[in-house]
């Protein structure tokens, strides 16, 4: 993946000093070859062989990296592959309801990445907007997707994610309550071990994210402007308004 054409665009100091200030969790949802049809949330197949050809070369001076896929689309096994190729491991978050259909992994497709190495965690059962929900459907929703992951992977499932990231205090503890240990949301940002593990922050990748950029944010140096924006827009306009005009400009806005 030409490893050697790559340079750090910072000093060894600068690794130095990161490295013991943070973790950054990298979220990912579909890798494609179809350039022409990428959304915000979607990134080039090139280009994300070329990120995790970045990771591979900054591997011993990086500080710790999670990276997260979500969603469970069909491309998901052969990002498995590759990240066991180069010896990374990596959580998967699939939405139960979701599996198997067209252009979704089927089960022997997450035993086989189980196989790799990697972990699952829940999306919930049908990417539902929890924030919205109350106390029986939201658990259902958490509850049964777990079940079901464990039942059908044999492996303990104690990580959760929420679905465009609506979260706040009483999905969290509902999440905990049905036996999740880790919760990520999707404020953007990086984590210190002073942040709960209940209310983790994530790094979304996007089709946007440069070269540069990917670098910085492994370095900790990555600005987060694009979020204070986005969610000065979600005040202003309203969120189901907001997720209108979101998906109508998706491309412009690159905000999730």
């Amino acid at each position: 993946m030409g490893r050697d054409s790559i340079s750090p665009l910072v000093s060894a100091n600068s690794v130095k000093r990161a490295r013991h200030a943070y973790f950054a969790i990298l979220t990912y949802h579909r890798i494609t070859d179809d350039i022409d049809h990428c959304d915000f949330y979607d990134l080039p197949w090139h280009r994300f062989q070329r990120q995790m050809a970045l990771l591979s070369a900054w591997a011993s001076l990086s500080p710790l990296i999670e990276l997260n896929f979500d969603d469970g689309t069909s491309d998901h096994l052969r990002v498995g592959e590759l990240l066991f190729k180069e010896r990374f491991q990596a959580k998967f978050f699939i939405v139960t309801d979701w599996i198997g259909r067209p252009g979704f992994l089927t089960r022997p497709q997450l035993r086989a990445l189980l196989g790799f190495g990697h972990t699952l965690g829940s999306h919930t059962v049908t990417h539902a907007r929890l924030t919205t929900l109350t106390d029986a459907p939201l658990r259902a929703e958490l509850d049964r997707s777990k079940k079901l992951l464990e039942d059908l992977t044999g492996s303990p499932v104690t990580a959760f994610a929420a679905p465009g990231g609506y979260l706040n205090h009483r999905v969290t503890q509902i999440a905990y309550d049905c036996g999740y240990n880790t919760v990520r949301s999707m404020d953007w940002g990086y984590n210190n071990s002073f942040i709960p593990r209940r209310a983790l922050k994530t790094v979304p990748i996007f089709s946007s994210t440069t070269d540069k950029k990917f670098e910085q944010i492994l370095l900790g140096e990555a600005k987060f402007t694009n979020f204070h924006l986005k969610q000065l827009a979600k005040k202003m306009l309203g969120e189901d308004f907001y997720i209108r005009l979101r998906n109508r400009v998706g491309s412009w806005s690159r905000l999730p």
